[in-house]
């Protein structure tokens, strides 16, 4: 987290502060959205819950109502309301951060694009344009989009997640319990595992598409060298090595980015199980209740786990970009314009 605050610039920090304040207000309408979902819950269980709870028997008596279905109708109204009133601001706030996020990578970009510029031609002529080219326009992109943006998201899930379960501890602590132990242990295990290797496919891939973006443009740019030479079989063997590791970074990644929703769903089916047997056992008048609780909040921690999983093997993923794109963002009196030319060798 430190590494990517630091490669933001100075202009933009302010910026930056007030889209993770976003991210918690976020949270806070997730949570404002889920918990206009338990008078409903409440009322479904157990209809005597509307005069035996004191919230729900005050609401009953404010609002003047003479029957039952009447306040249920109205309730089931005023959450249907409250929820689309929670995704209008949602839309408004992640319009806002995706206006963020698109300046910064402009800025990102243009300025890349100009540093490469200014540290003149001995620099371009030991470096490969296509490489360069890839770092202006895809890396630039993938940073933004791939790890800040996700990052950006990754907090607001952890906020609301945070949220949820201090208050099912408040309300009920063998809930909130059940679902630590439901959700924290096989996330963990997921994370731990699979740090390392995410960010390694992703340099490999990164560098796989540079050398195969290398031989399509030396191809067709120095097309007559290579016919003269008779290269161009070498340089279609490169292109498919570089497509077959691609392709084989791609089956890893594929089964990796699925493991997080078979996760999550795993550990709901575990959590509801283990809650009925421990109803069963204990034989608590209150048991359907609780699982009814844990349900609706299951509803919004399981997409919340789900989605700080997948956001976090994205940034794992692309967080090579920081690098690459650091070293572009240097002045070009901090280069030094030594070195020798990289070319591709046809003989290989």
């Amino acid at each position: 987290m430190k590494t990517l605050f630091e490669i933001i610039p100075k202009k933009f920090r302010a910026a930056t502060f007030g889209v993770v304040l976003s991210a918690l207000v976020r949270a806070l309408l997730n949570f404002a959205g889920l918990a206009v979902l338990l008078p409903v819950l409440l009322m479904v269980l157990n209809s005597q819950q509307i005069h035996s709870n004191r919230v729900l028997a005050s609401l009953y008596g404010w609002g003047g109502f003479t029957t039952d279905q009447q306040f249920i109708a109205a309730t089931c109204a005023v959450v249907i309301g409250v929820i689309a009133i929670k995704q209008a601001c949602n839309l408004l706030l992640q319009r806002v951060q995706r206006r963020y996020v698109v300046r910064l990578y402009k800025y990102f970009s243009v300025k890349v694009f100009r540093n490469y510029h200014d540290r003149g031609l001995a620099f371009i002529k030991r470096q490969n344009t296509a490489i360069l080219s890839r770092n202006v326009n895809f890396i630039c992109y993938n940073l933004v989009m791939g790890v800040i943006s996700p990052t950006i998201s990754m907090i607001s899930e952890v906020l609301l997640l945070g949220l949820l379960l201090a208050a099912l501890m408040w309300y009920n602590p063998l809930i909130a319990l059940l679902a630590v132990a439901a959700f924290i242990p096989l996330s963990w295990i997921y994370i731990v595992l699979l740090r390392g290797k995410l960010r390694d496919y992703g340099q490999r891939e990164n560098e796989a598409r540079r050398q195969q973006a290398r031989a399509v443009i030396e191809t067709f740019r120095g097309y007559t060298d290579i016919e003269i030479n008779n290269a161009f079989p070498t340089m279609q063997r490169r292109f498919e090595q570089s497509l077959d590791t691609i392709a084989g970074i791609k089956t890893h990644t594929d089964v990796i980015g699925a493991m997080p929703s078979i996760i999550a769903e795993m550990s709901v089916a575990i959590a509801m199980v283990v809650l009925i047997l421990l109803g069963t056992a204990t034989a608590r008048p209150d048991t359907s209740l609780i699982f009814g609780v844990f349900a609706v909040a299951a509803i919004r921690i399981l997409p919340s786990v789900r989605a700080i999983m997948a956001q976090w093997w994205q940034v794992r993923y692309n967080y090579y970009c920081i690098e690459v794109v650091r070293e572009g963002l240097e002045e070009a009196d901090a280069i030094e314009n030594d070195g020798p030319i990289e070319r591709l060798n046809f003989n290989s």
